[in-house]
């Protein structure tokens, strides 16, 4: 479920909550 919503970050393994078009939610956080 992650492979999509995770990515590598400055802090190690972050949720793209910044999408390149503003605010993005991650799937399995409504």
């Amino acid at each position: 479920q992650f492979e999509h919503s995770v990515g590598v970050t400055e802090d190690g393994c972050e949720v793209f909550t910044l999408s390149p078009g503003g605010r993005f939610h991650p799937t399995w956080d409504a």
